[in-house]
């Protein structure tokens, strides 16, 4: 199904931190009360910022709904006219549009047969797990080798784990060849949440990962663990080895793969287009949704600190202590069933903060850094896809600060999974549901 056009927005003027004079601020976008901990930002601006409101005419149109694109979770563009999609359900598929219109095509061939999708989410009333086939990262010189890195979770529910593929894609014959999987993270574990997955390159061909930490008392303290690769930031070469320059390369007990640490489920990373800096959005649990600058052998606190709390209402950290009969040079952490005290706190000496958090939660999937000035407002600011909040966050962001925050695509009601720029100066926006759908909000078409 094809559609036009949906919803148009034309509202106040809004300083991009160029000179010009400042409007005049509005009160936080975020109203609603926070989880009740009681907990309070580490600085003015950590949290609940000024709002803001594009100016520039945008409109939100509808490109797609299709039954067979279920739940989307990554796209990138291959060419002027082509979209490359990730599926949950382990599907990729090319979005192209043609003189005629826009063309789903037919499921991608070639792609490996080992992902782990729980398809008891397929039935009505069950709930869905995080467990498929996740994000898509380009070779730098994919236009010259058509190569392309993905990863999704490989294994069954009693026992799997993040894995990274790469594959060259054969356009005219819709199929990957030369798949070799490259890298799995260190621990295997039960159960079908919270692996991470995000893929992007830096400036020197590595390829930087983010890893969940499952969100189970057996595998969440590895988050601290340097010998352990969930709850990380990695950065590997193109065969999936550890880049040379890491952080903990030379340490005894730890694994050379790891860039940064204490990062919880980790969806969203991009980099600065004109700083170069690496900024991660991780989800917290029941509040405390992170937005963190990556820094080289960085650690990022979860889960020692949180302005989170449990599901169950219990405070982050509980029963989580160092390991006393721990040989290693660095701080090794266990969960003790038998001790359910400690937690509850929001920094630590050697923890990073946060330049931003949310509490309620906006779950945070895929992000991108708008570039060029067809949009010039939009220049350099952080747009963020909402799963719980059903909105699309745009973010102004001077420095390492956060200065301003706008709800867009609120009219939508669904979660958004992913975003990207087009190669037209407007932004593409996948939904997280069962009849994939496509956004794209931009300028009037």
């Amino acid at each position: 199904m094809l559609l036009t056009s949906a919803c148009e927005k034309s509202v106040p003027e809004v300083d991009e931190g160029r000179g010009e004079e400042q409007p005049t601020a509005k009160g936080p976008v975020e109203t609603l009360p926070g989880n009740g901990a009681g907990f309070q930002p580490a600085f003015v601006g950590q949290t609940r910022i000024a709002g803001i409101e594009t100016t520039t005419p945008v409109e939100t149109t509808l490109l797609l709904e299709d039954a067979t694109l279920y739940k989307p979770w990554s796209l990138k563009f291959i060419s002027d006219n082509d979209i490359l999609i990730a599926q949950k359900d382990g599907n990729l598929r090319i979005l192209h549009f043609g003189l005629s219109g826009i063309a789903l095509r037919e499921p991608i061939k070639g792609l490996p047969e080992d992902v782990f999708f729980d398809v008891r989410e397929l039935n009505p009333g069950r709930s869905s797990s995080n467990a498929g086939f996740f994000d898509i990262a380009l070779d730098p010189d994919f236009s010259i080798n058509h190569l392309i890195y993905f990863s999704y979770s490989k294994g069954v529910g009693p026992s799997n784990r993040l894995t990274i593929c790469k594959a060259n894609l054969a356009l005219e014959e819709n199929r990957l060849i030369n798949v070799e999987e490259i890298y799995q993270v260190s621990h295997h574990t039960a159960g079908n949440a919270v692996y991470g997955g995000r893929l992007v390159f830096d400036d020197n061909g590595y390829l930087m990962v983010t890893t969940g930490e499952r969100n189970r008392d057996d595998s969440r303290y590895m988050a601290q663990n340097l010998n352990s690769s969930i709850g990380k930031i990695l950065r590997l070469d193109k065969e999936g080895n550890a880049a040379p320059g890491n952080p903990f390369e030379h340490l005894p007990g730890a694994l050379p793969e790891i860039w940064a640490l204490g990062i919880r489920s980790p969806l969203g990373l991009a980099f600065h287009p004109t700083t170069g800096v690496l900024w991660e959005t991780e989800h917290g649990p029941l509040g405390g949704d992170e937005l963190n600058i990556i820094e080289r052998g960085k650690n990022y606190g979860w889960p020692l600190i949180s302005y989170g709390i449990y599901y169950d209402n219990k405070p982050v950290g509980v029963g989580i202590f160092p390991d006393p009969e721990s040989d290693y040079p660095w701080e090794e952490y266990r969960f003790d069933m038998g001790n359910l005290s400690g937690g509850g706190i929001t920094s630590r000496n050697g923890m990073e903060q946060p330049r931003y958090y949310w509490d309620p939660c906006i779950a945070p999937g895929g992000i991108t850094f708008y570039k060029g000035n067809v949009i010039p407002e939009w220049e350099n600011n952080l747009f963020i896809s909402g799963l719980s909040s059903n909105y699309l966050t745009r973010l102004v962001i001077e420095g390492d600060k956060v200065v301003g925050e706008e709800r867009l695509m609120e009219d939508v009601g669904l979660r958004l999974r992913d975003v990207q720029q087009g190669p037209d100066g407007a932004l593409y926006v996948i939904t997280d549901t069962k009849e994939g759908r496509i956004y794209r909000i931009g300028k009037p078409l």
